[in-house]
């Protein structure tokens, strides 16, 4: 009768061990994986600078906790570029939010106080930023506020009297985003449009901002291109052109109008809340067809018909 009990006690036993080494198994499997998701955490979700990071490979998308968006930024560093203000961020959120992690090269015309190249630089963390302007504003304020940002380079001259671009060091072809925001006139934007578009690479793109009705930019631009330079009519014909309004949906609209004055903005229409944004396509347009002048838009009996083949 003890020999049974004993054996019985050394079974219990043993299946209390085998229950106890399988429980320290899961353990060892649940803190294994906890310590490669932090480990993984902490590799992607931190910002990172420089060519040797790999990190815009393996991440499609900016949705990092620790990069913040361009809203964000341009509110941060009191851009007139927020929300607020002109509301190009609606924009740029819109088309650069995808890329900002692949964007090496960016040539801003127009320092001023700096604000948007604080903001640049964050929202593109491997970017070389190149900044043109004919002067230094706030004495050195802001000279010496962008010395702590090595991957600005500001360029304090005239670009438009430079006759080689070429000759500054700047490739055809190398940018992946130029943005003109000059003096805001009519010819300045044409004479940098026709100088600094062959930077752009195919799929990159060329921005003004801030063109105005009071200008003549509207005018020009959106409702009589005709007037524009031909060099200007041929960028924007073979290119991907679209004429943006950023005031749509402005949730302080009359308090903007206000702040900015008369000569600048005046109501929905007449403001300097526009831009031309230009993407330098990959292959030339194909031959012209209109469907309206052939008869097959709305046409149901010229449909392409479909075989179920795909």
């Amino acid at each position: 009768m003890a020999r049974s009990r004993t054996l019985r006690e050394g079974h219990l036993s043993c299946k209390c061990s085998k229950l106890m080494m399988y429980i320290s198994f899961g353990l060892l499997i649940v803190m294994t994986t906890l310590n490669v998701e932090r480990f993984l955490s902490i590799r992607y979700n931190e910002p990172f600078h420089g060519e040797k990071d790999d990190r815009a490979k393996l991440v499609p998308s900016a949705q990092s906790h620790s990069l913040l968006s361009i809203e964000d930024l341009m509110y941060k560093y009191r851009s007139d570029k927020s929300r607020d203000d002109h509301g190009y961020t609606k924009l740029y959120h819109m088309i650069f939010s995808s890329v900002r992690l692949s964007v090496k090269n960016i040539t801003e015309v127009g320092i001023a106080a700096g604000q948007s190249l604080q903001a640049w630089y964050r929202y593109f963390p491997s970017a070389e930023i190149h900044a043109f302007d004919v002067k230094w504003y706030g004495e050195n304020a802001v000279k010496e506020n962008l010395s702590f940002l090595p991957r600005v380079h500001p360029h304090i001259f005239d670009i438009l009297e430079v006759k080689d671009i070429a000759s500054l060091g700047f490739l055809p072809e190398s940018m992946d985003i130029v943005i003109e925001d000059g003096p805001h006139t009519l010819n300045s934007q044409q004479l940098f449009l026709v100088k600094l578009f062959p930077l752009v690479k195919p799929g990159g793109y060329y921005i003004i901002e801030d063109i105005g009705h009071a200008q003549g930019g509207v005018q020009a631009f959106h409702n009589d291109p005709s007037t524009l330079q031909e060099d200007v009519r041929i960028i924007m014909e073979s290119h991907d052109t679209i004429f943006v309004d950023t005031s749509v949906g402005h949730r302080a609209w009359d308090m903007w109008l206000n702040l900015v004055g008369g000569m600048w903005a005046q109501d929905h229409v007449k403001h300097n809340s526009y831009c031309l944004v230009i993407q330098k396509r990959l292959v030339p347009l194909p031959p012209l067809q209109i469907n309206y002048k052939t008869g097959g838009a709305m046409n149901p009996g010229m449909i392409v018909k479909e075989s179920g083949n795909g």
